[in-house]
């Protein structure tokens, strides 16, 4: 489930087709994703999202708003929201450093 995450990183969460696409039940695979990664699918999701906007905002010129996007978190406000949350600095300041 975890490769399916990382590959669809930039799409909304349907876990009901993830459950599907690995044939558990959603409860079955919450349940084992928890117990393997120590946190929820979503919870680990946006984790990952926030390590990808931090490479690219290290790593690329693009806009903000562009990396939320590309990251999956297109409203740039609730992006800026979750990684100062993750991250303790806005995407301005942990891209100047």
């Amino acid at each position: 489930a975890a490769v399916l995450l990382a590959e669809r990183l930039a799409r909304p969460l349907d876990v009901p087709a993830l459950a599907r696409e690995v044939a558990l039940t959603q409860n079955h695979l919450a349940r084992r994703f928890r117990e393997r990664f120590g946190m929820t699918i979503p919870r680990y999701l946006l984790l990952r999202r926030m390590e990808h906007a931090r490479a690219l905002l290290l790593g690329t010129s693009l806009p903000v708003g562009r990396i939320a996007q590309r990251v999956g978190l297109p409203d740039p406000h609730h992006f800026n929201k979750q990684f100062r949350r993750f991250v303790g600095l806005s995407p301005l300041a942990f891209r100047a450093g």
